[in-house]
């Protein structure tokens, strides 16, 4: 996020001062699903800005601009004596030809770069610890019993060797205890290795016949 402002900024100032002196944390009326928390959603920090603005002679606006094929959310604040400063911020969003996905982009830079300029948090204070989390992972689907039994009945017929290796590299770089603990990517890799080695030790005994 890059800052920008007039010339002068001293009566943007003092009315920025005034305003905030009256202004209150906008309320935490949404809820996080993902981290359970609570937090402010645009329309409680518009507010915010509305109760205290005018009365100062302040304004301020948020069109969204292209720079270099890439969306970004310019955040001015005016005053009726020209002055102003604004914010240059990218609006991130995974898949931008999404008018949903891109819209709670939006949403989310609008707060968060208002809030920034005009000195209120909706937000819990976390020390970071959203940002600095990995998300988890989702959880990977384990096989069902029609894949185990297929999988047992392969090694079967599979080089013993082979099949000690393959269940003891499972357990070393995977911690797989057991085959019913596959999930679906690893499964489909261990039966095409099993596959080609039953099938290859079909091939040499009919070769040796």
């Amino acid at each position: 996020m890059s800052l920008q402002q007039s010339e002068k900024i001293n009566e943007l100032t003092a009315a920025l001062c005034a305003a905030q002196m009256e202004m209150t944390n906008p309320k935490k009326d949404c809820k996080n699903p993902y981290f359970k928390n609570e937090y402010a959603g645009l329309g409680s920090i518009l507010d915010s800005c509305r109760k205290t603005f005018p009365k100062n002679g302040l304004a301020f606006t948020q069109p969204i601009t292209m720079i270099s094929d890439k969306p970004y959310l310019i955040t001015t604040i005016m005053h009726t004596s020209g002055q102003w400063i604004n914010s240059v911020a990218p609006i991130l969003c995974k898949d931008p030809n999404d008018p949903q996905k891109m819209g709670s982009a939006i949403t989310y830079m609008r707060r968060y770069a208002l809030q920034a300029l005009i000195g209120v948090t909706g937000d819990d204070d976390d020390d970071a610890q959203q940002a600095i989390t990995p998300a988890k992972e989702p959880e990977k689907k384990k096989i069902n019993e029609d894949q185990i039994e297929f999988l047992n009945a392969v090694f079967d017929e599979c080089d013993p060797d082979f099949v000690d290796k393959a269940l003891s590299a499972l357990k070393k770089s995977s911690k797989i205890q057991h085959i019913g603990e596959l999930d679906i990517e690893l499964y489909d890799r261990v039966l095409k290795a099993a596959v080609k080695n039953r099938d290859d030790k079909k091939q040499k005994i009919s070769k040796e016949a």
